[in-house]
């Protein structure tokens, strides 16, 4: 009776391993062992689970980044047991990752947020969302401006990183159609763009006063507050 070996393993690079054969006719119960050392002493046993039953994989846990593994299985059905058949041998590289630290001033919002983890050499995007009245005033990248985006790709990380938005007012525009004065004609800028939001085609973010995303009595009162005025 023998077990038949099907996993080609032989680096991974990740603490979780799977073991794996093909199941064998008349078998009732498998017998795994995983040594540092391929005279399979018990002194350097690091796993033996005498029997798993019938199944075809075993993970075994505990396993150290940087050590080559040996590792054999046994068939059996309950009075006797094959010879080990061996699998191939085996290491774990030990996945480095760093960590990109997110935040966003007041008025605003990055995503992620917070702490993400990043693998050596990967990417990371980063939106920035200003609230309404808001505009993206800098992206701060470790520390050193990187100028006003609305997104932010960190490539082939290698290191810790940080970014930081920062948001900033923006000044009302009452004078819509540029003439010097604040009159009816600014009125009719807003009206002609009555109740459309940010999310219609035809909608006029100059005709939206308070930016908050819709037109409506609240940008012709901001007008009226300052009817009549200069530009």
């Amino acid at each position: 009776m023998s077990a038949d070996l099907v996993q080609p393993m032989k680096t991974v690079s990740t603490q979780q391993v799977e073991l794996a054969w093909d199941l064998v006719d008349g078998a009732t119960q498998y017998r795994v062992e995983v040594n540092t050392s391929d005279d399979w002493s018990e002194a350097t046993r690091v796993v033996y689970v005498s029997d798993l039953g019938i199944i075809s994989s075993y993970e075994p846990v505990g396993l150290q980044a940087g050590v080559i593994y040996y590792w054999r299985v046994w068939s059996g059905n309950g009075t006797e047991w094959s010879d080990p058949a061996v699998g191939p041998s085996f290491s774990i590289t030990q996945t480095v990752s760093y960590t990109i630290t997110a935040s966003a001033g007041a008025n605003g919002s990055i995503s992620p947020s917070s702490s993400v983890s990043v693998p050596q050499g990967g990417s990371q995007q980063f939106t920035i969302t200003p609230d309404p009245g808001y505009d993206i005033q800098d992206i701060l990248i470790n520390g050193s401006s990187m100028g006003p985006k609305s997104s932010y790709t960190f490539s082939n990380v290698a290191s810790d990183q940080t970014i930081e938005a920062v948001f900033a007012f923006v000044t009302p525009v009452y004078d819509l159609n540029s003439d010097g004065s604040i009159d009816i004609s600014d009125i009719m800028i807003v009206a002609s763009n009555w109740n459309k939001s940010s999310s219609d085609e035809d909608y006029n973010p100059m005709a939206d006063i308070n930016k908050d995303g819709r037109v409506d009595i609240v940008d012709i009162m901001m007008i009226g507050a300052r009817w009549q005025q200069g530009g």
